[in-house]
């Protein structure tokens, strides 16, 4: 690498759905700066997103939890960054933390949304966001920041929002066999992924028991492995899943990493989520899925994906999306009129079609 060669930051969304929904500005960043090495700073549990994208040069990982906590943290990657001799820092977060880590890194130009009240000295660029964007795509929200600085950036947006946004790569057939291998799926079947969890409360969770009754309702119409996909923290309801079953399945909540996780579920034939980080990972493979959405709205965060090969499934009653971590009426309506028969359907839709 040569010493003079400009190097530009990403500073990274924290979550997986976000920092998914973050790779067309990163695809514009390198639009904008093709001969300059794209760095992105970036939490763990989204690191392997970025690396199998093929989009930055670079992934510096930023472990607020642990190696970076504090304030001697902050100041220990930043440290690092100067290091770098980084010309430009674009934050995609709204946090004071996200724009100061730059300031502190001496970065001298540094673009975001005014959020906050994020403006100079932490931020030398800036605007205030849209004040319809959640009437838009998040994708666009993301995009919007490299526009502070690339007001053109719209003559070239259909370019950067060309999907699917992830590819697992030319061995993704021997990576995924060596997998399966591990979990004892049979790859001579069909597979058929569920995601029963989400991150940010239980109010985005459509009954286990009902995603336990449509995933035995494909397996026995198309002859295929069930695979329950999800971190750790999924475990827990992934095994009231398997309790609502008659049929075996293969549960592998918390027992993948992110890039494992990835590669199977590129090999399944239909995936039915919540929204969640998994729903914008199968969006941005291309994988043909279901989406259930209760509290939050997918005309902001839904799956972005080609249109025949994603289905959104959403109630109609009046108190949706309410955003909220929990209902706050204490049944989850919007759940609750999302019946399995027309969950089945859409899953059996795309699975004879594609």
């Amino acid at each position: 690498m040569k010493e003079r060669e400009e190097k530009i930051l990403a500073y990274s969304p924290n979550w997986v759905g976000d920092a998914v929904m973050c790779l067309p500005a990163l695809k514009a960043l390198r639009h904008f700066y093709p001969e300059s090495r794209i760095l992105v700073l970036a939490v763990p549990w989204v690191k392997e997103i970025y690396e199998l994208s093929g989009i930055p040069d670079h992934v510096l990982c930023y472990d607020r939890t642990h190696s970076h906590s504090g304030l001697r943290g902050t100041m220990e990657i930043a440290r690092d960054i100067r290091k770098l001799g980084t010309s430009a820092a674009f934050i995609f977060p709204n946090s004071w933390r996200s724009a100061l880590v730059p300031l502190i890194a001496g970065i001298p130009v540094r673009v975001g949304f005014s959020t906050r009240h994020r403006k100079y000295p932490l931020l030398t660029h800036f605007c205030r966001p849209e004040k319809n964007f959640k009437s838009r795509h998040q994708v666009f929200y993301y995009l919007n920041v490299v526009e502070i600085l690339h007001p053109d950036l719209e003559k070239y947006q259909e370019k950067f929002l060309e999907t699917p946004f992830l590819d697992i790569g030319k061995d993704y057939e021997e990576k995924c066999l060596r997998i399966a291998r591990r979990f004892g799926l049979d790859p001579g079947r069909p597979w058929f992924a569920i995601a029963p969890g989400a991150q940010y409360g239980e109010a985005k969770l459509w009954w286990p028991e009902n995603f336990a009754q449509v995933a035995e309702m494909v397996a026995a119409e198309c002859e295929s492995e069930i695979v329950i996909l999800g971190s750790s923290s999924d475990t827990k309801i992934a095994k009231k899943v398997i309790s609502g079953m008659k049929l075996s399945a293969f549960d592998l909540t918390g027992r993948t990493s992110l890039t494992e996780a990835m590669i199977l579920l590129q090999r399944c034939r239909v995936f039915l989520t919540n929204d969640s980080g998994l729903m914008h990972i199968g969006a941005a493979l291309g994988v043909p899925l279901v989406a259930i959405f209760g509290s939050t709205d997918p005309v902001h965060t839904g799956p972005y994906g080609k249109k025949e090969r994603t289905i959104v499934l959403r109630s109609t009653v009046e108190c949706s999306p309410c955003f909220k971590r929990v209902c706050p009426l204490g049944n989850k309506r919007c759940m609750s009129e999302i019946n399995t028969k027309d969950v089945f359907e859409s899953v059996m839709s795309l699975w004879k079609n594609l």
